[in-house]
Parts: structure tokens; C-alpha cells; sequence
């Protein structure tokens, strides 16, 4: 018997100062390499109960949301499958990129600009909604953002038969 499996990771990458789209994409598709970029790295999350149950009722056409919005908090967290909200979130801001990267790969890509906020960022949120809404997915980080740079959040789904 095979079992489908959804798992996933976020790669955030902190750069000097305002990135456009068109920069985000080459950068995370690989085809620049620009000396702006302070620290570029990719995490392990954790898919919510929330998010396993949505992309069942999606799988069989049974409804379901998709994810359109990535969050950012400022409060230490120890993700957990039963997490519904993202603990002391700062910010929330639409997907600028939603798409199916691959045959079996979905991504959603997002970058917070200079003056969207300052502050260390203890952890990512993939949400549905622009508020409240469903939390697919959730990590922990440590990163600091301010004034002068960008974060750009890339998050990836991989669906997979085990």
C-alpha cells in the first residue's frame, strides 16, 4: 500500500536593501548570484494537522484552501502538528509567487521590504488568509531583520508516495 506524504521546508534568505520580484525569482531559480545577500538558508517545517486535513479534502476534490499568505513572529516557538495560529505574529503578507515549481512541488514565495518591519524573526506561518485563516505549516527561525534589509521567504511543499 502506498501512502501519500506532504512534507516541506522554508528558505529564507536576508539581503541589503529593497529586492524586486524579478531579482527575488533569478536569485531563488538560481540564476544570480549578487553579492547582497547576507545569509541564505533553508529549514525543515513542521505541516499542521490543519494542513494534512486540507491537502486530504484537496486531493479527493472534497474542498479545501489554498495558501496564499506567509507570517512572520517574533515569539520563540517550539512548532507542534496541533498549532492553529503563529505565537506572537508580527506581520502577514500575500504570496507573490503560488505556484507548482515541479511535477510534485508546490511553492509560495513572499519578500518582506525594508520598511514592512524591524525585528527578529522567531518564526514563519503559511496561512490561507490575510487574517486569522488556516496555518498549513510552521517553523522556527532566528533572524534578524531591520531598515536596511530585505527577507525574502520561500516556502516549498513536496507531495510524495511512501
Amino acid at each position: 500500500m502506498e501512502l501519500i506524504k506532504v512534507r516541506g521546508e522554508l528558505r529564507f534568505v536576508l539581503v541589503r536593501g529593497k529586492w524586486t520580484q524579478r531579482m527575488v525569482m533569478r536569485y531563488l531559480d538560481d540564476l544570480w548570484h549578487p553579492s547582497d545577500v547576507v545569509r541564505d538558508q533553508w529549514i525543515p517545517n513542521l505541516i499542521t494537522n490543519v494542513g494534512r486535513a486540507n491537502e486530504a479534502s484537496l486531493s479527493v476534490g472534497a474542498g479545501g484552501t489554498a495558501y496564499s499568505h506567509i507570517a512572520v513572529g517574533t515569539t520563540v516557538i517550539t512548532p507542534a502538528a496541533t498549532d492553529t495560529s503563529l505565537t506572537g505574529e508580527l506581520f502577514r503578507k500575500a504570496c507573490s509567487t503560488v505556484t507548482v515549481l515541479s511535477s510534485y512541488t508546490q511553492r509560495y514565495v513572499t519578500t518582506f521590504l525594508p520598511g514592512d518591519f524591524n525585528n527578529t524573526v522567531r518564526g514563519f506561518g503559511l496561512f490561507d488568509a490575510a487574517a486569522a485563516g488556516n496555518m498549513g505549516a510552521i517553523v522556527s527561525a532566528n533572524v534578524l531583520k531591520d531598515a536596511s534589509h530585505s527577507l525574502v521567504a520561500e516556502w516549498r511543499w513536496l507531495v510524495s508516495v511512501s
